[in-house]
């Protein structure tokens, strides 16, 4: 098996999902950090724009990815592989700043 096979298929695993879970978490992730670019670049022309808006995204994708990260790595089986069968649920939501 080539090594972009391999990570292509270990990569998912890794955090505790399989290819379209992983496809569709970093889809949600690509979208919410377009949004918050594009609230940035309003808030540089327009400063009473959008004063909280893009740290409360990056704080809420921080929180998401580390606390599946942390829940998928308790999931894990002795020989490192994921228990397919561990339900991850939905990360907290941080509070803004």
């Amino acid at each position: 098996m080539s090594q972009f096979i391999r990570d292509f298929v270990e990569h998912p695993r890794s955090v505790g999902e399989n290819y379209f879970q992983h496809l569709r978490s970093a889809l949600g992730f690509s979208w919410r950090l377009a949004a918050a670019a594009f609230c940035c670049a309003v808030h540089a022309l327009l400063p009473g724009l959008f004063k909280c808006t893009a740290s409360a995204q990056i704080a809420l994708l921080h929180d998401r990815m580390i606390v599946n990260r942390h829940r998928s790595d308790a999931h894990k089986n002795s020989d490192g592989s994921v228990d397919e069968g561990a339900e991850l649920g939905p990360a907290p939501v941080s509070a803004h700043r």
